[in-house]
């Protein structure tokens, strides 16, 4: 570093004499960033687009300076621009970066599905293209990007922390605890293992393992909303409504377009009596999707509950109409039937609904549920 701030400084004094030069003043960019100088940097950029406005080679240093100035919504038009006129390597994962930064996934995905098959394409914009895969669903993608480049990067463990979450969520649950215990060997902190291995542990009913895995996660990543979620289905299992209720309401902030988080929230609510809140978070699962059974079946117990007879019903057919085995639709008929459970019993269906739900971890967690409750 300080070899660079001393490069940067005769650089500058070069350009003193000669501040119109076009590779001094690449250089001085360059090396500002380098040096963690950003408003160096921005200066240097400023300059040499006025005398330059439209040229890409300066344009994408530009792009540079904005990115390190976390200014992401400027940085990505100026970066298109850029890769439009030049499908360079290097521009399209500042470009991919960019949008990954934004949230703009499928974007992501278009720009790196260009480059999948770069032989010298970087393990970081690999790595960004899985986690963009991941976040649109489309994990059969996922693995088939894992595996063209499973051999380049099968020693790094921050490839294959993203690669076991990718697993877990297609189903191959085996291979991901594998994947990511070989991760957590060389680096005992990778988020995304740790989520992978706290899953798998919460699926396998150890809870107290899943706990301490989620918390890791979170004490490095507080906004991480699938382990919140899963922190709230420990909770759950443990029977601490209180907790779980707090877990949960942070995970739906943090993944509000999660279903089966609105979900679990809901169920956690109705066993804890809050009959109004449980049908705010149904509400919000059905603002999602009009076309699952179960969301249905969980405002027929809210109603059911209320006394609402006549809306119950409508509700039970809509929810049967959808799912016809909807644990949810059973149980608010049982209600309207005059079997009112005892708190305990209550509690016991509400975890069986949670286990047959889907959640955000990328398995069912039916068994695990059940290995906590007396049905």
């Amino acid at each position: 570093m300080q070899d660079k701030i001393q490069q940067l400084q005769r650089t500058e004094i070069y350009l003193a004499q000669d501040p119109d030069n076009r590779d001094l003043l690449a250089r001085a960019i360059d090396l500002a960033l380098a040096c963690g100088d950003i408003e160096r940097a921005h200066n240097h950029a400023a300059h040499a687009l006025g005398l330059w406005p439209a040229d890409d080679f300066f344009r994408y240093r530009q792009s540079q300076v904005l990115m390190a100035q976390r200014r992401w919504n400027d940085a990505a038009p100026v970066l298109a621009d850029v890769y439009a006129n030049q499908s360079d390597v290097a521009v399209a994962w500042a470009l991919a970066h960019c949008l990954f930064r934004l949230n703009r996934y499928n974007d992501v995905c278009d720009v790196l599905a260009r480059h999948q098959d770069d032989r010298d394409w970087p393990l970081e914009a690999v790595i960004t293209h899985l986690r963009a895969l991941h976040h649109t669903g489309d994990t059969e993608s996922a693995v088939a990007l894992v595996e063209r480049h499973r051999k380049r990067f099968a020693q790094d463990a921050h490839f294959l922390a993203v690669v076991s979450l990718v697993l877990l969520d297609h189903g191959d649950i085996a291979q991901a605890a594998d994947v990511a215990g070989v991760a957590l060997a060389q680096d005992d902190s990778l988020p995304e293992a740790l989520v992978s291995c706290a899953t798998i542990a919460l699926g396998q009913g150890d809870v107290d393992l899943a706990s301490h895995q989620f918390q890791a996660v979170l004490a490095r990543l507080p906004e991480e909303g699938r382990s919140w979620s899963g922190l709230g289905m420990v909770s759950l299992m443990r029977h601490d409504l209180a907790s779980a209720e707090e877990q949960l309401t942070r995970a739906a902030t943090l993944m509000p377009n999660h279903i089966g988080t609105w979900h679990l929230l809901g169920w956690c609510r109705l066993a804890a009596g809050s009959l109004d809140q449980a049908e705010d978070a149904f509400k919000e699962a059905l603002a999602l999707d009009r076309n699952f059974g179960e969301t249905y079946g969980g405002l027929a117990v809210v109603a059911a509950y209320r006394g609402q007879l006549e809306l119950a019903q409508e509700l039970i057919k809509r929810a049967t109409g959808l799912d016809s085995d909807g644990l949810a639709a059973r149980y608010a008929r049982m209600v309207l039937a005059g079997d009112t459970l005892d708190r305990e019993r209550f509690k016991a269906l509400v975890f069986r609904v949670l286990g047959s739900r889907p959640t955000a971890f990328g398995i069912s967690m039916k068994e695990a549920v059940q290995r906590h409750v007396q049905t």
